[in-house]
């Protein structure tokens, strides 16, 4: 694909983005982007973490045997390995601990240099989520959806548990700074189909677990949340098969689908040209974002940015809710005041 093309195809799809409103899918890319800013070590992607886990129980050459497991029988394996309680601790501290300590890490250093603690990334996450509404978040932790979600009004939270009638419950952000009259009762829903560490504590990224939520209502969310509307993909390789059987089932009950991609890299991975030849077939939208960088750069340029009280508002909460997560002991005079 032609580069010059593939920019103004960005645009493009930015343009319409802004203009229909849309739903929004968002995998592990959102969340490294915000988590590596500042220099730190970014949330691993689902490949890398399963690499992570695996030496923690010295599953060693199986990372390497990508064609005999697959992604959801690696975790599995580990899971097993390590049993139900060390499996959790070995993702919070991963994934949890690591974004947390990277919102800490920026909000410091932004705030060192006299500048208006927001960074730049993290004002990137929230135009991106400005206009979107609902948001679906197949990461494993609520500080992404905060991001992207609470500067354009409340906000609530809703993550899979196993279902127990007696404790359906959605995390909510509290109300601050709205007009007068906004009402928490019509807030910006934002799911977790895979769980949240923070919330439900169980994760839905194992072989078994994937086949248990087969016949509950998470499975089919991500798909019936974009119903009759046009749906943005951002940090997702679609390698689910899982995901893309569901898009192909109902896809003819969602407007546009763009799935902004690195194009070459999503190509390089195993089964990559298979997975655009479905998009194709299934029509799907690829947007080739050339780098990751440059699409930030697009959606900071194009795409309609919450009030500035609103987005400082929204940054301390997201920062005073990785406090909660990091485990710095000098995080309190780091957070956002």
């Amino acid at each position: 694909m032609d580069r010059q093309y593939a920019r103004m195809h960005l645009r493009e799809a930015l343009d319409t983005l802004r203009e229909d409103g849309f739903a929004l899918w968002v995998g592990a890319g959102v969340s490294r982007w915000i988590s590596e800013a500042e220099g730190q070590p970014g949330v691993p992607f689902w490949r890398e973490l399963a690499e992570i886990l695996e030496a923690k129980v010295e599953l060693r050459g199986l990372s390497m045997s990508i064609n005999q497991f697959s992604l959801l029988q690696r975790l599995e394996r580990v899971h097993r390995a390590l049993g139900f309680a060390k499996f959790q601790a070995a993702l919070r501290e991963t994934i949890l601990g690591r974004l947390a300590n990277s919102i800490q890490v920026a909000s410091w250093k932004q705030g060192s240099q006299g500048l208006l603690p927001i960074p730049v990334r993290a004002r990137q996450l929230a135009k991106l989520g400005y206009l979107a509404n609902p948001i679906v978040n197949f990461n494993v932790e609520i500080l992404t959806s905060l991001a992207l979600a609470c500067a354009g009004g409340p906000t609530s939270v809703k993550a899979f548990k196993h279902p127990k009638p007696t404790e359906l419950d959605a995390s909510r952000c509290p109300r601050r700074n709205y007009p007068d009259g906004a009402s928490e009762t019509f807030p910006r829903h934002v799911y977790h189909p895979h769980g949240a560490i923070e919330i439900s504590g169980i994760c839905v990224i194992t072989e078994t677990e994937y086949r248990s939520q087969e016949a509950t209502l998470a499975f089919e969310l991500a798909t019936h949340s974009a119903f009759m509307s046009n749906l943005a993909i951002v940090g997702m390789s679609l390698d689910d098969t899982y995901l893309r059987r569901q898009l192909s089932k109902f896809r003819q009950q969602v407007r546009r689908i763009f799935w902004f991609t690195n194009l070459a890299r999503s190509q390089k991975k195993t089964n990559g040209d298979e997975i655009v030849a479905w998009a194709a077939w299934a029509g799907v939208e690829v947007v080739d974002v050339g780098s990751w960088p440059e699409f930030w750069d697009a959606v900071d340029a194009h795409l309609p940015a919450p009030s500035a009280l609103a987005l400082l508002d929204a940054w301390k909460f997201v920062c005073n809710e990785a406090k909660r997560y990091s485990g710095r002991e000098d995080s309190e005079e780091k957070a956002v005041h």
